[in-house]
């Protein structure tokens, strides 16, 4: 296994001889692939860094906790399919080839019937990868037993470079006066989870945007009041919803229209999504009891149920979900840039008791809690 500092490749008894390190630099190694059991690859500490660089871009964006370990289960699903189309291939031709020679050496049937199975049965490996590359699955590589690796890494070569940690004070998102009637933004992303709010901080997407970004649960850790305060006296402000596909997710925009958020019936709630029909057009993976959400999911009310039909309603309250998550930053901040981009497209001072001019590519979900559009930017 090369170590990724010095690159110098240390076989498991140099690893043993060593007590785990590197046998030139003796930098300890993370990760031992001959104990760490785990149903994919061989996990090398040069495998997860390879698993940083992809979810970062190579290392331009910054990236969550749980966009890495998503990262990490889309890597073993493809050597999962990997395997099972080499194994389909190596079938086929060992039958075709096999049945054939065998046959006529021997001048005998029975080399080329068990040939034709062995090909059936390469056939068979096909099928089934082309149906599992198809079909969503649940993460090959549980949460509970990802959370461990990250922080043996972080023991061993401290925090991966641009990960997004919420519970780190948030920079100042603008530098605003003391007397908030003196600067607001425009628009304003409300996310359902801190770690996604630190990530497009960290990101600069504020910044580069023009926008407040909060959470809700509370991001950004001390300032998130002082934040609202400064967007509610924007009468014009657009915001932004951005959450999972669940029951919790689906009920933040009306989350959003009571009085500790944006009650103001002029200031427009845009739900970006993720939805259902996004998130299977994605073939993202079904997960259950979405990482931070109670599982009293009685507490949501029915608000969340307005505008779907009954087996998206049924689907949802089997607590079945799709993660945010799951997607790349990259991707993420490209959804948002296409919600904030078909936002623009609808004229102002359009009422929603007459009905809006949704225009191309909008979706519009109308509650009378809440004054709702929702943009399709997943697809």
């Amino acid at each position: 296994m090369k170590c990724i500092h010095c690159q110098t490749d240390s076989t498991y008894p140099d690893r043993q001889k060593s007590g785990g390190r590197c046998k030139k630099c003796q930098h300890p190694f993370a990760f031992e692939p001959k104990t760490t059991a785990l149903a994919g690859p061989v996990l090398t500490d040069g495998l997860f860094q390879r698993l940083i660089k992809e979810v970062s871009t190579d290392g331009k964006t910054a990236f969550t906790e749980r966009q890495l370990w998503w990262e990490m289960n889309r890597r073993w699903q493809r050597m999962r399919l990997k395997a099972m189309r080499g194994g389909g291939i190596a079938f086929m031709v060992m039958g075709a080839v096999g049945g054939l020679i065998g046959s006529l050496l021997t001048m005998n049937p029975i080399p080329l019937v068990l040939g034709a199975a062995a090909v059936g049965g390469g056939l068979h490996l096909f099928r089934k990868e082309k149906s599992a590359s198809a079909a969503p699955v649940e993460p090959a590589v549980p949460w509970a037993n990802f959370a461990p690796l990250l922080a043996r890494w972080r023991e061993v070569h401290g925090d991966p470079p641009r990960l997004a940690d919420p519970r780190v004070p948030a920079p100042k998102q603008v530098d605003y006066e003391p007397d908030l009637t003196t600067y607001s933004f425009d628009r304003a992303v409300v996310t359902e989870h801190a770690d996604t709010a630190a990530m497009l901080v960290a990101g600069n997407f504020h910044f580069e945007n023009n926008c407040a970004v909060l959470s809700l649960d509370g991001y950004p850790q001390g300032r998130s009041k002082t934040v609202l305060e400064m967007l509610r006296r924007n009468p014009s402000l657009k915001v932004f919803a951005v959450h999972d596909a669940s029951i919790p997710g689906y009920g933040l925009a009306q989350r959003l229209r009571e009085p500790d958020w944006f009650p103001d019936q002029g200031i427009r709630i845009f739900d970006l999504g993720l939805r259902k029909a996004q998130a299977e057009a994605l073939k993202l993976s079904v997960v259950k009891a979405p990482y931070s959400h109670a599982s009293n999911w009685k507490k949501h009310g029915e608000a969340w149920q307005e505008g779907l039909p009954p087996d998206e309603i049924a689907w949802l309250s089997a607590g079945n979900a799709y993660e945010l998550a799951e997607l790349r930053p990259a991707r993420l901040m490209r959804a948002i840039y296409q919600g904030f981009s078909r936002a623009n497209q609808l004229p102002d001072g359009t009422d929603a008791a007459t009905g809006w001019d949704t225009g191309p590519g909008m979706i519009w979900f109308y509650s009378p809690t809440a004054d709702l559009h929702a943009t399709d930017s997943f697809g």
